[in-house]
């Protein structure tokens, strides 16, 4: 691109960043490698806390560097008064974030024909002491991912007759794996789950925020 000409990359807002990388991810061709609607409701509040560490620095996000990703992650607040500083876990989990959606603009630009686009926090490093993978509890390894997809898809473990009559517990697991798998919903998103809810107004069925956000994630899979 001619000196002095601003990338047509970097003329889009944050808002437009955020919504690329969100559509990318939905039509991601792995089942892993998508993010269901519940994730993004999550994802969302974390990028706009992003937005706004850069504004108050007077910095565009096109022109944030990894010394403000640096400040952003470590100005991160614990979630109690029990806790000096926000976990490693949570600030990876930030980190990382700011880190794929900036990843998206290579698929951007390859979509609508710009010239081909270096990523702007590529130099970042990751929080001190970061887990190379976030905490167990809410992410799995590629391994095991596979292997929960191919013995979802294998035929119920009913042996005999005994076996038939209590098939019906294989089959709810199955569905509440599945559903897992499929949304992002945590374990205690899904377990305060009403199926009125489904069909409801998750805005006014008094739900908490976390389990709000995961309704429309589980509407999409089992509706």
């Amino acid at each position: 691109m001619a000196s002095g000409r601003i990338h047509p990359a970097l003329r889009l807002s944050a808002d437009e960043l955020f919504l690329s990388w969100t559509r990318q991810r939905q039509a991601a061709k792995r089942r892993s490698d998508r993010v269901s609607a519940a994730s993004i409701a999550r994802y969302a509040p974390i990028w706009s806390l992003w937005q706004r560490h850069l504004a108050q620095a007077e910095v565009r996000w096109s022109a944030a560097s990894a010394e403000h990703l640096a400040s952003f992650v470590q100005s991160r607040t614990p979630r109690t008064e029990r806790h000096t500083k926000a976990s490693t876990v949570t600030q990876t989990r930030y980190w990382r974030l700011v880190q794929a959606v900036y990843g998206a603009l290579p698929g951007v630009c390859a979509l609508r024909g710009w010239p081909s686009l270096a990523h702007p926090l590529a130099s970042a490093e990751a929080p001190r002491d970061a887990r190379s993978e976030a905490a167990a509890s809410t992410v799995l390894a590629e391994g095991a991912w596979r292997c929960l997809e191919r013995d979802l898809d294998s035929p119920l473990p009913c042996r005999d007759l005994q076996d038939v009559r209590h098939a019906w517990v294989h089959v709810r697991n199955r569905a509440l794996l599945g559903l897992l798998l499929a949304t992002g919903a945590t374990v205690a998103e899904t377990a305060a789950l009403g199926v009125h809810q489904l069909f409801g107004d998750a805005e006014g069925a008094g739900l908490a925020g976390p389990t709000r956000a995961a309704v429309g994630g589980v509407r999409d899979y089992v509706l």
